[in-house]
This record gives structure tokens, sequence and C-alpha cells, in this order.
């Protein structure tokens, strides 16, 4: 696949597109030629009056599009690793790690910064090395591209490439001419378009709704009998159920446990448990309880710093008599251990399976 998007760019240098030739309402129909773009300012949203400042937002929009595709840029993650990094310990200290975020487009709280980096430091030395550096800059995502994450932007850019009937769909995309492709952005840019229109509209309804919610909460209007919007979705999507919005359910467990832990939206997000009060990850529990690391000392402790965790690798456990009375897999018992964390609940589901 990364070759067929490698041809792809290519085609698309050979357009040899110049800026001031770009048509920023190329993406919509003759019937919308009244919407017009938008220049964005710290104190609002303005209307562009010329195209000569229409070509300079778009130029403003490039550059923040340059930062985010820098994350997956190793050799530029490498030039500005080298040029925050302590150059004696080879590392990013957290008073740095700001700086170097904001070179690749990523504006994140104080606060969420310092969980990234403790996430992402492995062996725990107070610093990332350059391969931590990497993974905290592909893991790391601001507020707008986590619900831009939930648009089905890869489907509709998909089908909009796709050709229909063809035998070998990736090569036919090799070989797109420079009016099939164009023809392929304007298509793709009037349908994003139209479904941006009702998400934003969705999202601000929510936002609203909180907004409203958190003042009543303030000044303690609120009422029992009052009515408010739900961030539940649409009466819509509650008939789809579950089964429309994730699809069926994959029978590959093991494989489906470590995705959801290591590779899915959130699974380097830090949450604090309610009973010990740790500060952990999905990933980082995954791969504390497949012993791909060592759980920190201060992760054992309880709120008043008695050590209470007891760790056990999933082999370990595979050998205890209530596991193989019961016949559990690797995944049943990495399942158990990933929600509950406690060896001990292993025992009601060996007494459900025998």
């Amino acid at each position: 696949m990364s070759f067929a998007i490698e041809a792809l760019l290519q085609q698309v240098t050979s357009l040899e597109l110049e800026i001031q030739d770009f048509n920023p309402r190329i993406c919509f129909s003759q019937a919308q030629s009244s919407v017009e773009l938008a220049e964005i300012h710290s104190d609002g949203v303005q209307e562009p009056k010329s195209e000569g400042e229409v070509t300079e937002v778009v130029k403003t929009l490039q550059g923040q599009i340059e930062r985010f595709l820098n994350r997956r840029n190793d050799e530029f993650i490498e030039h500005a690793f080298n040029k925050h990094a302590d150059k004696e310990k080879k590392l990013i200290w957290l008073n740095k790690s700001d700086e170097a975020l904001l070179e690749f487009g990523v504006h994140l709280p104080s606060e969420e910064i310092k969980m990234l980096v403790a996430t992402m430091d492995i062996d725990n030395n107070g610093g990332l090395d350059l391969t931590e550096f990497k993974r905290a800059l592909r893991q790391a995502s601001t507020p707008v591209e986590q619900f831009v994450e939930t648009l089905p932007i890869s489907g509709m850019l998909a089908s909009s490439l796709a050709i229909p009937g063809s035998a070998e769909p990736l090569k036919e995309l090799c070989n797109l001419d420079s009016n099939r492709l164009k023809a392929a952005i304007d298509a793709f840019s009037l349908s994003l378009h139209q479904v941006l229109n009702e998400k934003l509209a969705h999202l601000k309804t929510l936002l609203d709704a909180k907004e409203a919610k958190a003042q009543e909460d303030a000044d303690g209007s609120g009422s029992k009998c009052a009515v408010f919007v739900m961030n539940a979705g649409s009466v819509k999507a509650y008939h789809e159920g579950m089964y429309s919005r994730i699809g069926a359910p994959n029978t590959k467990f093991l494989e489906g446990i470590e995705n959801e832990h290591t590779k899915l939206h959130g699974c380097d997000t830090p949450f604090t448990t309610s009973n010990y009060l740790v500060t952990t990850t999905p990933r980082k529990e995954y791969e504390i309880a497949m012993g791909l690391r060592e759980c920190p000392e201060e992760d054992m402790l309880d709120r008043k710093k008695r050590k209470v965790r007891v760790i056990k690798r999933i082999d370990a456990l595979k050998t205890l008599e209530l596991c193989r009375r019961a016949g559990l897999k690797d995944y049943e018992i990495l399942a158990v251990v990933s929600v509950s964390g406690l060896t001990d609940a292993l025992l009601p589901m060996s007494r459900l399976k025998t």
C-alpha cells in the first residue's frame, strides 16, 4: 500500500500546480460558489477581503499540515530531537518536551505533556530517547485530531479514488491521470464539506449542552426536571446498535486484546484507578501483564503507600491449578488480568468453567 501512496504523491507532484493558481472554491459545485473560505484569527473568524488573503490562508494551513506530516518523517524527527535533547544524555527532558512537540504542531496543556512523557518513558529515566520521542509524536493527538478521527475520511477518499470494476485497483490507482485525480479531489472535497457541516453542527450542540450543564452545576440552577441534550448520538444510531458502529465480533481474541491495548485510539491515554490511585495506560498494563516491561515500584502501592499489587506474568498464571482445571486459554487469563489486575479474580472464572 505504501508503494501506491508514493506513486499517488508523485502523480500529485507531476501536476506542478503553483499556489497562485490554486482556486480555493474548486471543491464546491457552481450552486455553492457563494461559499467563501474564512481566515482564522485569534479573536474570531473573518471573511478574507481578497484572493491574495485567501492564498495566504492556504499557505498557513499548508504549513500546519506539513508540521503534522513531519510526525511521520524520521529524518525531521531526528533533527528536532537533536535540537532539543540533552547533548550528553541524548534525552529530551520534560522541560524541553513542549518546545519539541510544538515543532510538530502539537499544542497540549502542560499536565497532558507531563503525562505523555511519563507514559512514553519506558525505562523510567526521566526523559525521552529518540525511539520514545518518535512514539510520543505518533501517539500525541490534539482535541481537533481526535474529533477528525471520528469522521469517515479514509473511506470517502478511497471511494473517490477507486476505479469501479477494476481487476487491479492499486495498479489503476498509480496510473490515474491529472484529470481523473482532480475529479477525485473535487468529489472528495465536496463530500467532506457536507460531512463537516453536519458533524460540526452536532459537535456544537454537544458543547453547548456541556457548557449549560456546567453553568447549572456552578450556580445551582439545575433541576431534576430540567430538559437537556444528551451526548448519546441520534435515535437512528441508537436503533442501529453497536454492530453498525464497530462491526461483527472478532474471534481472534488475543489479537483483539493486543490491538485494543496497544494500537487503537486511547491506548496511550493516561487514567487513574479509583482503588489504588495509580496513573497508568492500557498499553502499559498490557506490557506489564505480558512481561514486556517491569511494573514500577510506585505503581504497586496503594494510596497509603502499602505494597498491595501482585504482578504475575501470563506464563506464571497458566501453571496455577485453577487455570489448569478450568482449561483457561491465554487470552482468557489476559482478559481477566487486564480488567482486574488481580490473580484472585481468576477464581470466579475457574468455578464457572468447571
